[in-house]
C-alpha cells in the first residue's frame, strides 16, 4: 500500500483511507459479518487510516469501530481520526463540553487516544459561533493532552473563508471536499487546496469519488474515458485525487467488500495519472458540463424570500450536480446536506423567490424537478 508523510505528519499513513461513514446496513442495523471482513481486508491490504466522527450514525459508527476494528487489531497499526461537533456544544460549554464530547468518543471507541482529531464541518458562518463557544481554549488544552495526536479541521465552504480558520490555531492537517468534479465547480476545490498547499498544511481529501456518484458514471461521459484509460470510473477518480502530491490521504466512503477490494488493488501499486488520463477527466467533464444547468449564480437575493428557509442556491446546485451525473448517489450527497422541513419538496410555490431573482429564473418549478427526482429514488 502506498504511503505518505507531510508536513508535520511523520508517520507513514496509507494512500487510501477507509472513510467508515457509509458502512453497509442490514436490516435495522448494520451487517456486521460485512464491515468486519471489510476492516480485515483494508488492514490486511496496509490500509491504516480509518475516519469516523461523534454524530455518524448517532454514535453508532464510533462503537462499530471500537469492537469490530480497534479490539482486534495492535493499537499502534491504526490511525483513528475522529471529529468534534461544535454545533452539538452549548452557548456555556465552552471547552469543558467539548471534552466531554471527546472523552465520550474515546468511550465508544475503545481507546485512550486519537490520532487525527478534527474540529468537524466549519465554515464562515459556523466559525465565528464556535469562536465565542470557547473552541480557541479547548484547541490549547488539546495541544496539552495525551487524548489527541494530530489537530485539525474539516471544511465546507468557498476558499475565502480559510484564512480566519487557519491563522486562528497552529494546525497539522485540514480535511475538504476534494475531487475532479468539485475542482473548478461550485465547491472551487482548488482554491481550497491549493491555499492550504501554501500554507504547509497536508490535505485529507474527503467525497475523493463524490460519495460514489463518480463511480458511476452516465454512458456518453464513460466512452469520453474508456480510449483513454483502463481504470474504472472509481479507481480514476481515487488516482485523480491522490495524484495530488500534498494529498495525505484520498479517503473513500467504502459500503461493500468488493469496493474495498477495487479501491486496495488500485492503492497496491498507486500510479499517478498518465497525460491521457488528464485528458479522460477533461472528457469527462466536458461531456457532464453539455447538460442543460441552472444558471444561478448564488447571489441569495432569494434567500430571506423563502417561508420556508430553503437553501435555494444549494439546490440549485444540487440540481445540476444531478442533470450532469443522472444517478442517486448525487442525489443522496445533496440531500444529506439539507435539514428536514427545508426539502425541495417543502417548497410552497408562492412565488418570492422568482420575484427577487436576478436571473429570472423559475425556482419553484427546478425545486419541484428536484423534488421528483429525488423521490423516483426514493429520497
Amino acid at each position: 500500500m502506498e504511503t505518505r508523510k507531510l508536513g508535520k505528519i511523520k508517520e507513514d499513513i496509507s494512500l487510501l483511507g477507509f472513510g467508515a461513514m457509509r458502512c453497509p446496513r442490514l436490516g435495522e442495523g448494520f451487517d456486521l459479518e460485512q464491515i468486519r471482513d471489510m476492516f480485515d481486508a483494508a488492514v490486511n491490504a496496509g490500509v491504516n487510516y480509518y475516519d469516523t466522527a461523534y454524530v455518524y450514525d448517532n454514535g453508532q459508527n464510533e462503537k462499530l469501530l471500537g469492537e469490530l476494528l480497534i479490539d482486534r487489531y495492535p493499537r499502534d497499526r491504526l490511525y483513528v481520526a475522529d471529529k468534534m461537533p461544535g454545533w452539538k456544544v452549548s452557548k456555556g460549554g465552552g471547552a469543558a463540553e467539548m471534552m466531554d464530547i471527546l472523552d465520550e468518543s474515546l468511550e465508544r471507541l475503545h481507546t485512550d487516544y486519537v490520532d487525527f482529531y478534527l474540529i468537524h464541518s466549519l465554515s464562515g458562518e459556523s466559525w465565528p459561533k464556535l469562536v465565542e463557544k470557547g473552541v480557541g481554549d479547548f484547541l490549547a488544552r488539546l495541544r496539552e493532552s495525551a487524548r489527541v495526536r494530530y489537530i485539525g479541521f474539516s471544511f465546507h465552504d468557498l476558499p475565502e473563508q480559510l484564512p480566519a480558520i487557519v491563522d486562528f490555531f497552529d494546525w497539522d492537517f485540514a480535511q475538504i471536499q476534494l475531487n475532479y468534479f468539485d475542482w473548478e465547480g461550485d465547491q472551487r476545490a482548488r482554491g481550497q487546496y491549493e491555499y492550504l498547499t501554501r500554507r504547509g498544511l497536508p490535505v485529507i481529501s474527503m467525497e475523493s469519488v463524490r460519495g460514489g456518484s463518480l463511480a458511476t458514471l452516465p454512458e456518453d461521459a464513460l466512452a469520453e474515458a474508456a480510449p483513454r484509460t483502463s481504470s474504472s470510473p472509481a479507481a480514476l477518480a481515487l488516482r485523480w485525487v491522490a495524484s495530488l502530491p500534498n494529498v495525505l490521504t484520498a479517503l473513500s466512503g467504502m459500503s461493500s467488500l468488493p469496493q474495498v477490494e477495487e479501491n486496495c488493488r488500485t492503492f497496491r501499486d498507486f500510479q499517478p495519472l498518465t497525460a491521457a488520463e488528464y485528458q479522460a477527466v477533461e472528457r469527462v467533464m466536458a461531456c457532464l458540463r453539455e447538460r442543460e444547468a441552472v444558471l444561478c449564480t448564488a447571489c441569495r437575493y432569494c434567500e430571506d424570500q423563502c417561508p420556508q428557509n430553503i437553501d435555494i442556491p444549494r439546490a440549485m446546485a444540487g440540481l445540476n450536480t444531478h442533470r450532469a451525473l443522472q444517478n442517486q448517489a448525487s442525489l443522496y450527497n445533496y440531500l444529506r446536506m439539507v435539514k428536514a422541513g427545508q426539502q425541495p419538496r417543502d417548497c410552497l410555490a408562492c412565488g418570492a423567490c422568482r420575484e427577487h431573482c436576478p436571473q429570472k429564473l423559475d425556482i419553484p418549478a427546478h425545486l419541484a424537478e428536484l423534488a421528483q427526482a429525488l423521490a423516483k429514488h426514493g429520497l
